[in-house]
């Protein structure tokens, strides 16, 4: 494992400064650890639902369209951006 570590740490500056989606990979490896480390401890998670396509603008004006998810165990919907409330 340390040197998966070692490689995501030495090449992460030329991943940021080139890879405009480097932000969404991160978010979903942390996704993937955290849904790892709670199978690992047998811990029983809510599972997420598809629930459509991110109606977000993107800084060049066109739509975001990264899939929706949302759980049973939380008020929040996710696409990489995050909405706290419901009126969002």
């Amino acid at each position: 494992m340390p040197e998966h570590i070692r490689f995501l740490v030495n090449n992460l500056p030329s991943a940021v400064d080139s890879y405009e989606s480097v932000g969404q990979d991160i978010d979903d490896l942390r996704k993937l650890h955290a849904e790892c480390t709670a199978a690992a401890a047998n811990e029983r998670r809510p599972g997420r639902v598809s629930i459509g396509r991110c109606p977000a603008r993107l800084d060049d004006g066109h739509l975001r369209r990264a899939d929706l998810t949302a759980s049973a165990a939380s008020h929040r919907v996710r696409c990489g951006a995050r909405w706290e409330t419901l009126g969002e």
